[in-house]
């Protein structure tokens, strides 16, 4: 991708995996302050509420400087923020979901990617646009 002339970026929480691995793979990383939404409690629940139209922002922000051609987004609570401020930019996304049952973020912005993929064979009928499964 470097090559082409794109600048790859990442996004993720600093106590998610992706604080170590992205920089260790020479990788510029963006952090955002976001938790989960299942089975956290009321408190997660509460926080993650506040923090998702700030993270949002920020991510509608960094899209605007940085003008990606696109979003590759593998699910996930903190690629929430980030597909909704695509879809607030109108940048075209790829939803990718590694998982047999997609999660929440991934049902919910699925019907708004030009592309999907799946590692399970059963998984395609969850995983097309409409309402969330």
């Amino acid at each position: 991708m470097k090559a082409r002339g794109h600048e790859p970026f990442f996004v993720g929480t600093a106590a998610g995996l992706e604080a170590k691995l992205v920089p260790e793979a020479g990788f510029a990383i963006e952090f955002i302050e976001i938790g989960g939404l299942k089975r956290v409690g009321l408190a997660r629940t509460l926080r993650t509420l506040v923090q998702l139209p700030v993270a949002t922002a920020q991510m509608v922000g960094r899209l605007g400087r940085s003008r990606p051609a696109a979003i590759f987004s593998m699910g996930g609570y903190a690629a929430g923020p980030v597909v909704l401020a695509a879809v607030v930019r109108r940048i075209p996304m790829v939803l990718m979901e590694p998982n047999a049952v997609p999660g929440m973020t991934n049902r919910w912005i699925g019907r708004c990617p030009r592309g999907r993929w799946s590692t399970s064979k059963r998984r395609p009928a969850t995983f097309r646009g409409g309402r969330p499964s």
